[in-house]
């Protein structure tokens, strides 16, 4: 399946936004389970599907993705970092 959108560009944007380095993205493929995940050594990998959503759950999951490079776990911190972010209502 193809779609006009790449997940890699916006992945790209908001870390550069957020003054992060670029991290490794891999290709988009089915996760089977969840939107994305962060490996141990910060690559990126985005379920096919999530090209589909409309662009603020789409950020939604960048976001928390790039969190994970620095925070692993979802705790208070990860949390409220997730929430300055992206706002009360979760739109950035």
């Amino acid at each position: 399946m193809r779609y006009a959108v790449r997940i890699d560009a916006p992945v790209r944007h908001r870390a550069n936004a957020h003054d992060r380095i670029p991290p490794g993205v891999g290709p988009e493929r089915d996760l089977g389970n969840g939107w994305a995940s962060c490996s141990t050594r910060g690559r990126l990998t985005f379920d096919t599907a999530l090209l589909a959503q409309l662009s603020h759950i789409r950020n939604e999951v960048i976001v928390h993705e790039l969190l994970h490079m620095k925070l692993p776990d979802h705790g208070r911190v990860f949390k409220a970092l997730l929430r300055a972010h992206l706002g009360s209502n979760g739109a950035t």
